[in-house]
């Protein structure tokens, strides 16, 4: 048994969630209450923390993952005119962001492609000698 701080009532350790696996000094039920009246009284701040977030996490993600920052992805969306490096498809016309192309066997960031380009060349294990095939097999086709 616990005592909540807020409604001061004796209440099972199962009605408090964990901190740093500690029981919070509130239970369950005056901490969801709490949170709901700060979401009332700052949803634009609520809004403001999670466009920062996404920037955060994205730019943490492109870091962790291909060694770029977003900066770095924005610097390259630019230097491609918004357009995917291969069918030159913009930004605004495909569904998803345009994805970071990468060689997989060295990790070095190529430039940025639509989702359809950049399966198509995972399809092709980024085979040069695959495409070049895939290429004459198209113009003999004509």
């Amino acid at each position: 048994m616990k005592l909540c701080t807020t409604c001061k009532t004796k209440k099972p350790l199962s009605e408090f969630g964990l901190v740093r696996g500690r029981p919070r000094h509130q239970c369950k039920e005056c901490k969801n209450k709490a949170s709901k009246e700060w979401y009332e009284q700052n949803k634009d701040r609520k809004k403001e923390l999670s466009k920062q977030y996404k920037h955060i996490k994205k730019d943490k993600d492109l870091k962790t993952t291909y060694g770029i920052s977003l900066a770095d992805y924005h610097r390259m969306l630019a230097e491609q005119n918004q357009r995917c490096k291969i069918c030159l498809t913009h930004e605004d016309d495909v569904k998803r962001v345009l994805c970071v192309d990468h060689n997989h066997a060295t990790g070095k960031v190529r430039g940025l492609l639509c989702d359809t380009c950049n399966r198509s060349l995972g399809l092709l294990k980024d085979n040069v000698d695959t495409l070049k095939r895939a290429v004459k097999y198209l113009q003999e086709e004509l």
